[in-house]
Protein backbone atom coordinates (compact mmCIF):
# COMPACT_ATOMS: atom_id res chain seq x y z
CA UNK A 1 0.00 0.00 0.00
CA UNK A 2 1.44 3.79 -1.13
CA UNK A 3 1.69 6.22 1.28
CA UNK A 4 -0.59 8.20 -0.63
CA UNK A 5 -3.06 5.27 0.53
CA UNK A 6 -2.33 5.06 3.82
CA UNK A 7 -2.59 8.74 4.60
CA UNK A 8 -6.22 8.51 2.34
CA UNK A 9 -7.06 5.90 4.53
CA UNK A 10 -6.12 7.32 7.71
CA UNK A 11 -7.97 10.66 7.01
CA UNK A 12 -11.61 8.90 5.70
CA UNK A 13 -11.57 6.49 9.09
CA UNK A 14 -10.98 9.73 11.13
CA UNK A 15 -12.75 12.13 9.25
CA UNK A 16 -16.50 8.81 9.00
CA UNK A 17 -15.35 8.84 13.52
CA UNK A 18 -15.79 12.80 13.74
CA UNK A 19 -19.11 13.00 11.65
CA UNK A 20 -20.48 9.72 12.56
CA UNK A 21 -18.91 8.10 15.92
CA UNK A 22 -20.68 7.51 18.95
CA UNK A 23 -19.01 11.13 20.46
CA UNK A 24 -20.19 12.92 17.67
CA UNK A 25 -23.92 13.23 19.01
CA UNK A 26 -22.25 15.23 22.02
CA UNK A 27 -21.76 18.19 19.80
CA UNK A 28 -24.95 18.92 17.83
CA UNK A 29 -25.82 22.32 18.27
CA UNK A 30 -29.17 23.44 19.32
CA UNK A 31 -31.53 24.94 16.76
CA UNK A 32 -31.42 28.41 18.70
CA UNK A 33 -27.51 28.27 17.97
CA UNK A 34 -28.04 27.37 14.26
CA UNK A 35 -30.30 29.26 12.75
CA UNK A 36 -28.03 32.28 14.58
CA UNK A 37 -25.03 31.29 13.10
CA UNK A 38 -26.43 30.69 9.70
CA UNK A 39 -27.94 34.34 9.80
CA UNK A 40 -24.64 35.83 10.86
CA UNK A 41 -22.67 34.47 7.51
CA UNK A 42 -24.66 36.42 5.26
CA UNK A 43 -25.50 35.86 1.56
CA UNK A 44 -22.85 34.48 -0.40
CA UNK A 45 -21.26 36.81 -3.37
CA UNK A 46 -20.34 33.82 -6.05
CA UNK A 47 -20.12 29.64 -5.87
CA UNK A 48 -16.83 29.71 -4.25
CA UNK A 49 -18.48 31.76 -1.38
CA UNK A 50 -21.06 29.55 -0.96
CA UNK A 51 -18.97 26.76 -0.67
CA UNK A 52 -16.69 28.35 2.27
CA UNK A 53 -19.76 29.19 3.99
CA UNK A 54 -20.75 25.35 3.86
CA UNK A 55 -17.46 24.74 5.25
CA UNK A 56 -17.80 27.09 7.78
CA UNK A 57 -21.20 25.49 8.81
CA UNK A 58 -19.61 21.91 8.78
CA UNK A 59 -17.23 22.63 10.63
CA UNK A 60 -19.03 24.87 13.34
CA UNK A 61 -21.09 22.02 13.63
CA UNK A 62 -19.14 19.28 13.39
CA UNK A 63 -15.38 20.21 14.71
CA UNK A 64 -13.60 21.16 18.30
CA UNK A 65 -11.17 23.67 17.84
CA UNK A 66 -8.37 20.86 18.54
CA UNK A 67 -9.96 19.13 15.70
CA UNK A 68 -9.80 22.43 13.49
CA UNK A 69 -6.35 22.84 13.84
CA UNK A 70 -5.33 18.65 13.38
CA UNK A 71 -7.36 19.10 9.83
CA UNK A 72 -5.96 22.66 8.92
CA UNK A 73 -2.14 21.14 9.41
CA UNK A 74 -2.93 18.16 7.37
CA UNK A 75 -4.14 20.75 4.86
CA UNK A 76 -0.83 22.52 4.91
CA UNK A 77 1.11 19.27 4.22
CA UNK A 78 -1.10 17.36 1.88
CA UNK A 79 -2.08 20.09 -0.50
CA UNK A 80 1.60 20.40 -2.35
CA UNK A 81 1.40 16.88 -2.16
CA UNK A 82 -1.50 16.16 -4.20
CA UNK A 83 -1.13 19.07 -6.31
CA UNK A 84 1.99 17.56 -7.47
CA UNK A 85 0.50 14.29 -7.68
CA UNK A 86 -2.05 15.75 -9.91
CA UNK A 87 -0.08 17.80 -12.00
CA UNK A 88 1.93 14.42 -13.16
CA UNK A 89 -1.07 12.71 -13.65
CA UNK A 90 -2.65 15.38 -15.79
CA UNK A 91 0.54 15.36 -17.97
CA UNK A 92 -0.42 12.43 -20.63
CA UNK A 93 -4.43 13.47 -20.32
CA UNK A 94 -6.34 13.65 -22.68
CA UNK A 95 -8.73 16.79 -22.36
CA UNK A 96 -10.06 17.22 -25.54
CA UNK A 97 -13.22 18.34 -25.73
CA UNK A 98 -16.00 15.97 -25.36
CA UNK A 99 -20.08 15.27 -26.03
CA UNK A 100 -21.48 14.55 -22.95
CA UNK A 101 -23.81 11.93 -22.95
CA UNK A 102 -26.14 9.68 -20.09
CA UNK A 103 -25.59 9.30 -16.53
CA UNK A 104 -23.09 8.03 -14.12
CA UNK A 105 -23.66 7.13 -10.50
CA UNK A 106 -21.20 6.92 -8.31
CA UNK A 107 -21.78 3.86 -6.38
CA UNK A 108 -20.83 3.85 -2.67
CA UNK A 109 -19.23 0.80 -1.41
CA UNK A 110 -21.35 0.67 2.77
CA UNK A 111 -24.56 2.36 1.15
CA UNK A 112 -26.88 0.47 -1.58
CA UNK A 113 -29.38 2.90 -3.64
CA UNK A 114 -31.69 0.31 -5.66
CA UNK A 115 -34.80 1.50 -3.28
CA UNK A 116 -33.93 5.46 -3.33
CA UNK A 117 -32.92 6.13 -6.90
CA UNK A 118 -35.26 8.36 -8.32
CA UNK A 119 -37.19 7.32 -11.50
CA UNK A 120 -36.80 11.04 -12.99
CA UNK A 121 -32.84 10.48 -13.56
CA UNK A 122 -33.12 7.37 -15.88
CA UNK A 123 -36.21 9.52 -17.19
CA UNK A 124 -34.17 12.75 -17.77
CA UNK A 125 -30.47 10.97 -18.88
CA UNK A 126 -31.49 7.27 -19.60
CA UNK A 127 -29.98 4.59 -18.19
CA UNK A 128 -27.46 4.52 -15.24
CA UNK A 129 -24.07 3.57 -15.42
CA UNK A 130 -22.60 2.41 -12.01
CA UNK A 131 -18.96 3.73 -11.52
CA UNK A 132 -16.36 3.03 -8.59
CA UNK A 133 -15.47 5.81 -6.26
CA UNK A 134 -12.16 7.02 -7.56
CA UNK A 135 -8.79 6.69 -5.69
CA UNK A 136 -7.02 9.57 -5.01
CA UNK A 137 -4.41 8.35 -7.45
CA UNK A 138 -6.74 8.26 -10.30
CA UNK A 139 -7.57 12.42 -10.39
CA UNK A 140 -6.22 14.59 -12.47
CA UNK A 141 -6.70 18.69 -13.42
CA UNK A 142 -7.20 20.42 -16.62
CA UNK A 143 -6.52 24.21 -16.92
CA UNK A 144 -10.21 24.89 -15.86
CA UNK A 145 -9.78 22.98 -12.82
CA UNK A 146 -6.67 24.39 -11.89
CA UNK A 147 -7.70 27.93 -12.08
CA UNK A 148 -10.92 26.99 -9.71
CA UNK A 149 -8.32 25.41 -7.44
CA UNK A 150 -6.59 29.06 -7.73
CA UNK A 151 -9.22 30.44 -6.95
CA UNK A 152 -9.67 28.69 -3.57
CA UNK A 153 -6.16 28.57 -2.50
CA UNK A 154 -5.93 32.60 -2.90
CA UNK A 155 -8.70 33.48 -1.21
CA UNK A 156 -9.04 30.69 1.69
CA UNK A 157 -5.19 29.93 1.90
CA UNK A 158 -6.17 30.60 5.76
CA UNK A 159 -7.83 27.53 5.36
CA UNK A 160 -5.84 24.43 4.20
CA UNK A 161 -7.84 21.86 5.14
CA UNK A 162 -10.78 23.70 2.67
CA UNK A 163 -8.46 24.31 0.16
CA UNK A 164 -7.02 20.05 0.41
CA UNK A 165 -10.78 19.39 -0.09
CA UNK A 166 -11.38 21.81 -3.05
CA UNK A 167 -8.29 20.14 -4.85
CA UNK A 168 -9.21 16.65 -4.40
CA UNK A 169 -13.06 17.28 -5.18
CA UNK A 170 -12.38 19.08 -8.14
CA UNK A 171 -10.06 16.38 -9.52
CA UNK A 172 -12.71 13.48 -9.00
CA UNK A 173 -14.78 15.76 -10.87
CA UNK A 174 -12.58 16.44 -13.79
CA UNK A 175 -11.65 12.87 -14.29
CA UNK A 176 -15.09 11.74 -14.21
CA UNK A 177 -16.13 13.71 -17.08
CA UNK A 178 -12.87 13.13 -18.88
CA UNK A 179 -13.23 9.48 -18.69
CA UNK A 180 -16.88 8.59 -19.13
CA UNK A 181 -18.08 11.62 -21.01
CA UNK A 182 -21.70 11.93 -19.13
CA UNK A 183 -24.17 14.48 -19.48
CA UNK A 184 -25.02 13.87 -15.53
CA UNK A 185 -22.66 13.35 -12.68
CA UNK A 186 -25.04 11.35 -9.82
CA UNK A 187 -24.35 10.38 -6.29
CA UNK A 188 -25.53 10.26 -3.03
CA UNK A 189 -24.83 10.83 0.27
CA UNK A 190 -23.73 14.49 -0.85
CA UNK A 191 -25.38 16.31 1.72
CA UNK A 192 -22.56 17.35 3.61
CA UNK A 193 -20.28 18.23 0.34
CA UNK A 194 -18.99 21.65 0.84
CA UNK A 195 -17.17 21.60 -2.64
CA UNK A 196 -20.51 21.04 -4.36
CA UNK A 197 -21.36 24.77 -5.36
CA UNK A 198 -17.72 24.71 -6.77
CA UNK A 199 -18.39 21.44 -8.79
CA UNK A 200 -21.74 22.80 -9.79
CA UNK A 201 -20.58 26.15 -11.72
CA UNK A 202 -17.47 23.78 -13.40
CA UNK A 203 -19.60 20.75 -14.12
CA UNK A 204 -22.44 23.44 -15.45
CA UNK A 205 -19.42 25.30 -18.17
CA UNK A 206 -18.89 21.68 -19.66
CA UNK A 207 -22.53 20.99 -19.99
CA UNK A 208 -23.13 18.09 -17.40
CA UNK A 209 -24.92 18.27 -15.03
CA UNK A 210 -24.33 17.47 -11.28
CA UNK A 211 -27.67 15.33 -9.48
CA UNK A 212 -27.78 13.80 -6.08
CA UNK A 213 -30.75 12.34 -3.61
CA UNK A 214 -31.65 11.36 -0.07
CA UNK A 215 -30.20 8.53 1.03
CA UNK A 216 -31.45 8.93 4.54
CA UNK A 217 -34.08 10.78 7.03
CA UNK A 218 -32.86 14.11 8.05
CA UNK A 219 -33.57 17.12 10.67
CA UNK A 220 -32.32 20.36 10.48
CA UNK A 221 -28.50 21.09 10.64
CA UNK A 222 -26.77 23.45 9.36
CA UNK A 223 -23.91 20.80 8.26
CA UNK A 224 -26.10 20.51 5.56
CA UNK A 225 -26.87 24.17 4.43
CA UNK A 226 -26.14 25.93 0.86
CA UNK A 227 -27.21 22.72 -0.78
CA UNK A 228 -25.76 23.01 -4.49
CA UNK A 229 -26.66 21.00 -7.32
CA UNK A 230 -28.26 21.06 -10.59
CA UNK A 231 -30.83 18.75 -9.57
CA UNK A 232 -31.52 17.04 -5.75
CA UNK A 233 -34.19 14.84 -5.19
CA UNK A 234 -36.37 14.97 -1.57
CA UNK A 235 -38.84 12.10 -0.47
CA UNK A 236 -41.62 14.80 0.70
CA UNK A 237 -42.66 18.05 0.73
CA UNK A 238 -41.23 18.49 4.32
CA UNK A 239 -37.71 18.34 3.16
CA UNK A 240 -38.31 21.15 0.19
CA UNK A 241 -38.86 23.88 3.29
CA UNK A 242 -36.06 22.57 5.28
CA UNK A 243 -33.37 22.25 2.54
CA UNK A 244 -34.77 26.03 1.53
CA UNK A 245 -34.68 27.42 5.11
CA UNK A 246 -31.01 26.01 4.95
CA UNK A 247 -30.36 28.22 1.89
CA UNK A 248 -30.32 25.41 -1.15
CA UNK A 249 -29.99 26.34 -4.84
CA UNK A 250 -33.37 27.80 -5.43
CA UNK A 251 -35.31 25.82 -8.03
CA UNK A 252 -32.96 22.61 -7.59
CA UNK A 253 -35.25 20.52 -5.35
CA UNK A 254 -37.83 18.16 -7.01
CA UNK A 255 -39.96 15.80 -5.15
CA UNK A 256 -40.09 11.94 -5.57
CA UNK A 257 -41.72 8.57 -3.34
CA UNK A 258 -38.75 6.18 -3.44
CA UNK A 259 -38.84 2.24 -3.43
CA UNK A 260 -37.96 2.23 0.17
CA UNK A 261 -41.43 3.82 0.74
CA UNK A 262 -43.55 0.69 -0.62
CA UNK A 263 -44.73 -1.33 2.16
CA UNK A 264 -42.30 -4.12 3.06
CA UNK A 265 -44.40 -6.12 5.45
CA UNK A 266 -48.05 -6.05 6.61
CA UNK A 267 -49.63 -5.92 10.18
CA UNK A 268 -50.59 -9.60 11.20
CA UNK A 269 -53.88 -9.75 11.98
CA UNK A 270 -55.62 -9.10 15.11
CA UNK A 271 -55.35 -11.46 17.39
CA UNK A 272 -52.44 -13.51 16.31
CA UNK A 273 -49.41 -12.14 18.00
CA UNK A 274 -45.84 -11.22 17.57
CA UNK A 275 -42.50 -12.63 17.89
CA UNK A 276 -41.23 -9.93 19.81
CA UNK A 277 -42.87 -6.81 21.18
CA UNK A 278 -40.18 -4.60 20.42
CA UNK A 279 -37.49 -4.55 17.80
CA UNK A 280 -34.77 -1.74 18.34
CA UNK A 281 -32.82 -0.32 15.89
CA UNK A 282 -29.51 1.22 16.55
CA UNK A 283 -27.18 4.10 15.07
CA UNK A 284 -24.00 4.85 16.64
CA UNK A 285 -24.96 4.64 20.28
CA UNK A 286 -22.31 5.26 23.13
CA UNK A 287 -21.87 2.96 26.04
CA UNK A 288 -24.04 4.93 28.19
CA UNK A 289 -26.76 5.59 25.34
CA UNK A 290 -27.05 2.17 25.27
CA UNK A 291 -27.38 1.39 28.82
CA UNK A 292 -30.33 3.81 29.06
CA UNK A 293 -32.03 1.87 26.10
CA UNK A 294 -30.99 -1.38 27.93
CA UNK A 295 -32.92 0.00 31.36
CA UNK A 296 -36.18 0.12 28.94
CA UNK A 297 -35.86 -3.23 27.57
CA UNK A 298 -34.89 -4.77 30.54
CA UNK A 299 -38.57 -3.49 32.03
CA UNK A 300 -40.46 -4.87 29.01
CA UNK A 301 -38.71 -8.27 29.53
CA UNK A 302 -39.72 -8.50 32.91
CA UNK A 303 -43.15 -7.95 31.98
CA UNK A 304 -42.71 -10.73 29.63
CA UNK A 305 -42.58 -8.73 26.27
CA UNK A 306 -39.63 -9.98 24.12
CA UNK A 307 -37.39 -7.22 22.69
CA UNK A 308 -34.92 -8.04 19.91
CA UNK A 309 -32.09 -5.35 18.66
CA UNK A 310 -30.53 -4.55 15.25
CA UNK A 311 -27.42 -2.66 14.98
CA UNK A 312 -26.91 -0.62 12.43
CA UNK A 313 -24.69 -2.25 9.57
CA UNK A 314 -21.89 0.60 9.25
CA UNK A 315 -22.13 2.53 12.82
CA UNK A 316 -22.70 0.22 15.33
CA UNK A 317 -20.46 -1.18 18.00
CA UNK A 318 -21.47 -4.58 17.59
CA UNK A 319 -18.89 -5.94 20.26
CA UNK A 320 -20.03 -3.10 22.52
CA UNK A 321 -23.82 -3.53 22.11
CA UNK A 322 -23.36 -7.77 22.37
CA UNK A 323 -21.50 -6.92 25.71
CA UNK A 324 -23.95 -4.24 26.88
CA UNK A 325 -26.95 -6.75 25.75
CA UNK A 326 -25.74 -10.04 26.86
CA UNK A 327 -28.40 -12.71 26.73
CA UNK A 328 -30.48 -10.52 24.11
CA UNK A 329 -31.25 -11.27 20.76
CA UNK A 330 -29.46 -9.29 18.41
CA UNK A 331 -29.87 -9.90 14.53
CA UNK A 332 -26.72 -11.07 12.21
CA UNK A 333 -26.84 -9.47 8.79
CA UNK A 334 -28.69 -12.58 7.69
CA UNK A 335 -31.73 -10.54 8.33
CA UNK A 336 -33.73 -8.63 5.85
CA UNK A 337 -34.82 -5.65 7.19
CA UNK A 338 -38.70 -7.21 5.90
CA UNK A 339 -37.72 -10.15 8.30
CA UNK A 340 -37.07 -7.72 10.99
CA UNK A 341 -39.88 -5.57 10.59
CA UNK A 342 -42.47 -8.45 10.10
CA UNK A 343 -42.04 -10.28 13.49
CA UNK A 344 -42.36 -7.16 15.66
CA UNK A 345 -44.71 -5.53 17.19
CA UNK A 346 -43.53 -1.86 17.94
CA UNK A 347 -40.79 -0.87 15.49
CA UNK A 348 -38.54 1.53 17.66
CA UNK A 349 -35.56 3.96 16.86
CA UNK A 350 -34.14 7.54 18.67
CA UNK A 351 -33.73 8.43 14.73
CA UNK A 352 -33.61 6.04 11.63
CA UNK A 353 -34.64 6.00 8.54
CA UNK A 354 -36.62 2.65 9.39
CA UNK A 355 -39.50 4.60 11.47
CA UNK A 356 -40.45 5.74 8.31
CA UNK A 357 -40.38 2.49 6.37
CA UNK A 358 -42.28 1.16 9.56
CA UNK A 359 -44.58 4.09 9.07
CA UNK A 360 -45.56 3.59 5.29
CA UNK A 361 -45.74 -0.41 6.71
CA UNK A 362 -48.92 0.32 8.89
CA UNK A 363 -46.89 -0.81 11.68
CA UNK A 364 -46.64 0.69 15.58
CA UNK A 365 -43.64 3.47 15.66
CA UNK A 366 -42.06 3.64 18.92
CA UNK A 367 -39.18 7.15 19.18
CA UNK A 368 -36.94 6.74 22.15
CA UNK A 369 -37.07 10.19 23.76
CA UNK A 370 -35.57 8.49 27.08
CA UNK A 371 -32.28 7.86 25.74
CA UNK A 372 -31.02 11.24 25.45
CA UNK A 373 -33.99 13.52 26.77
CA UNK A 374 -31.94 16.81 26.19
CA UNK A 375 -31.35 15.76 22.38
CA UNK A 376 -34.59 14.93 22.02
CA UNK A 377 -36.02 18.41 22.76
CA UNK A 378 -33.31 19.12 19.87
CA UNK A 379 -35.37 16.79 17.84
CA UNK A 380 -38.66 18.38 18.54
CA UNK A 381 -37.11 21.83 17.98
CA UNK A 382 -35.90 20.94 14.80
CA UNK A 383 -38.61 19.38 13.60
CA UNK A 384 -38.65 15.47 13.53
CA UNK A 385 -41.02 14.80 10.46
CA UNK A 386 -41.54 11.14 12.69
CA UNK A 387 -42.79 13.24 15.54
CA UNK A 388 -45.95 14.59 13.28
CA UNK A 389 -46.93 10.77 12.43
CA UNK A 390 -48.73 8.37 14.69
CA UNK A 391 -45.97 7.20 17.31
CA UNK A 392 -45.83 6.11 20.62
CA UNK A 393 -43.23 7.74 23.46
CA UNK A 394 -40.70 4.96 24.97
CA UNK A 395 -41.31 6.64 28.18
CA UNK A 396 -45.18 6.32 27.76
CA UNK A 397 -45.08 2.75 26.78
CA UNK A 398 -43.13 1.91 29.89
CA UNK A 399 -45.65 3.88 31.70
CA UNK A 400 -48.00 1.96 30.17
CA UNK A 401 -46.91 -1.81 30.17
CA UNK A 402 -44.78 -1.22 33.19
CA UNK A 403 -46.05 1.05 35.63
CA UNK A 404 -43.26 2.91 35.69
CA UNK A 405 -42.40 6.47 34.75
CA UNK A 406 -39.12 7.27 33.65
CA UNK A 407 -39.59 11.19 32.83
CA UNK A 408 -42.57 12.06 32.54
CA UNK A 409 -43.31 11.55 28.94
CA UNK A 410 -46.33 12.56 27.43
CA UNK A 411 -47.73 11.78 23.71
Amino acid sequence: MSLITSLTNLYLKFNRRMLFGAESTKKHREMEDQTRYMQSLGEPRDEYERAYLKYKCHSYYHFSNPVRVLYNCAGIVMVPVFAVLFAVKSRKKDFSPFVPEGVILTVSPTMGYKDILPPQIERDYGPVREVKPLTVSERCMDKEAWRRFGVCLKRYWHHPYFCLEALLRIAGSCELMYRYHPKAVAGYGLERQYIAPILYEYSNDKNVDTVSFMHGIFVYSIDKAYLTFTRYYVWEPYYVDMFYRLRAREGSLEVYKPKKFEPKVKPRPEGVPYDYFLTYYFTSESRDRMERIKQCTDLLESRGLRCKLRPHPRFTDTELLAEVFKGYMIEDKTWTLEQSMECSEYIGAYNSTVLTEAYYSDKKVLIDNYVDPAKFQNMIDRGYIMLSRPHTLMTDLIKEYCGVDLIGGTK
